[in-house]
């Protein structure tokens, strides 16, 4: 596992990754701790690192605050009492291309900060691979022709796809969903039709990591 402290990146091995991290994460000058499993694409790991980094910002004016954020490139098994959540997150490379990261934090905490979304982590879980491609095609613009996807899009108003509206939007995003895999099941019949899906042209946005 990689341990930042003090702003310095420190690889641990680990017998049990997800119960060691969740014991790291209290110790003092820790501020993110990400697992890495064996074999894991280094790439990936600098990518959850970031996350971590990005959630310690973004959460700090909480009222609990974590001791540490703990996140995971690959789908990981959290220790008992946890509870693991999956984030949607976008590289810029020059061109975006969006990635799932993993988190896991305590379920009491995880109630407190989320309340009813956690209700639905099995329908994000089952439907992550979707939601990717729905978070690509939202931003190619695409389904801007259909009604759903229009929709979708004026909920949106702007901001990227992620698990916490598809969350608070499900059944919204759940049409959208079947809109997108009805649209990609007839550009499988139709060759000529598969480009217009996720081709828009190039996309430009700025920063290294977006939610």
């Amino acid at each position: 596992m990689v341990v930042i402290v003090d702003a310095a990146a420190l690889w641990l091995a680990a017998h049990s990754p997800a119960v060691e991290a969740a014991a790291a994460a209290s110790w003092p000058q820790v501020t993110a701790v990400t697992l890495v499993t064996p074999g894991a694409d280094p790439a990936r790991v600098g990518l959850a690192a970031r996350l971590a980094a990005h959630l310690t910002t973004v959460r700090r004016g909480r009222p609990d605050p974590a001791d540490a954020f703990i996140t995971a490139a690959d789908r990981p098994t959290p220790p008992e009492g946890w509870v693991r959540l999956p984030h949607l997150v976008t590289v810029v490379t020059p061109e975006p291309v969006d990635e799932i990261v993993w988190e896991i934090l305590p379920h009491e905490q995880a109630q407190r900060w989320f309340g009813r979304r956690l209700g639905r982590r099995g329908f994000i879980e089952s439907h992550l691979p979707a939601l990717l491609r729905l978070r690509q095609e939202m931003r190619s613009g695409w389904l801007a022709y259909t009604p759903t996807g229009r929709a979708l899009a004026e909920v949106l108003h702007g901001r990227e796809l992620s698990t916490t509206f598809a969350h608070d939007h499900s059944r919204l995003v759940s049409r959208a969903l079947r809109e997108l895999a009805g649209a990609e099941a007839r550009a499988a019949k139709t060759p000529w039709t598969a480009a217009r899906i996720g081709h828009a042209g190039p996309v430009t946005t700025s920063g290294g990591v977006h939610q």
